[in-house]
């Protein structure tokens, strides 16, 4: 497994994250990151939705194969890294697309 940062607009490789294998489908990830302000908004006893909601700047769309878009979904951790996103756990294959 492997670590790659892109950016959050980037045109990405169809290749699956997961596995290497040619990807036809996405997969949508949370990218974590710092709180956009609203749980202070909403005070400590927030509903857990809104709370999730203010955890990051958003999420990211990732290219799967269809194993790992219906049966076992990649484990990739995404995290906000300025205008970027680091992906820590993809596949070499999908690295090497990549270009790292």
């Amino acid at each position: 497994m492997a670590d790659v940062v892109v950016a959050m607009s980037a045109s990405l490789p169809r290749t699956c994250v997961g596995c290497g294998r040619p990807a036809r489908w996405t997969r949508r990830v949370r990218v974590l990151g710092p709180s956009s302000g609203y749980a202070p908004m909403v005070g400590e006893f927030a509903i857990d939705n809104l709370e999730r909601m203010a955890r990051g700047p958003g999420a990211i769309r990732l290219p799967v194969c269809g194993w790992h878009r219906w049966v076992v979904p990649p484990a990739i951790a995404a995290e906000a890294a300025g205008g970027r996103v680091r992906l820590s756990g993809v596949s070499a294959e999908f690295a090497a697309a990549l270009g790292h």
